[in-house]
């Protein structure tokens, strides 16, 4: 049941949508880009395989059933994992007896459990994103890496770089944001 890899933001709102309109194979791909990082956070939150696959399959059970009635929303990503963690959190509050508590004696129910594999993981990734960023910033302008340097490394606020650099704060805010799109597109 290996799955691909995770959607990008802007493919994952379309096929929210398309399935919002009953579109299978949208269905299909949202649950395919998504499965691994959900059943991820699942097995964290359930800490048993199956209970956790269950909770992913019921989510797009519930989704396909209900689509026409699904919001719109900001980001799929971040629905999909709040309903996740909803779904965990009622299935140990109430039904506490479908869990074999006793693998993890000792251990509370609402924790993670980290193995040292998910931190260099992690970090690996980590470093990876940030060595990327640090490329696509020294790409941008140089008026909007300076705006950057200040917002983020020096941890001014906008009026403060409006202030020290003599732009008015619409400025600054325009820039920024057309910082962020343009390293997004990276």
């Amino acid at each position: 049941m290996e799955e691909n890899a995770a959607l990008p933001d802007q493919m994952a709102e379309s096929r929210w949508e398309l399935l919002r309109q009953g579109n299978q194979v949208a269905f299909g791909q949202l649950y395919r880009g998504f499965y691994r990082e959900l059943y991820g956070y699942a097995r964290r939150l359930v800490r048993q395989d199956d209970e956790a696959r269950n909770l992913i399959q019921e989510l797009f059970l519930s989704l396909w059933e209900r689509h026409e009635a699904l919001p719109e929303v900001a980001s799929v990503k971040a629905y999909l994992f709040v309903s996740v963690r909803r779904r965990a959190h009622r299935l140990l509050t109430n039904a506490p007896r479908q869990i074999d508590y006793d693998l993890w004696e000792g251990q509370d129910s609402g924790t993670f459990v980290f193995s040292a594999e998910d931190f260099l993981m992690a970090g690996e990734r980590e470093e990876a994103v940030k060595a990327q960023l640090v490329q696509s910033i020294n790409t941008l302008p140089e008026r909007l890496r300076e705006i950057i340097y200040l917002r983020y490394y020096q941890d001014l606020s906008i009026g403060e770089i409006a202030e020290a650099l003599s732009l008015n704060y619409q400025s600054v805010a325009n820039s920024l944001q057309r910082a962020y799109r343009s390293l997004r597109e990276e």
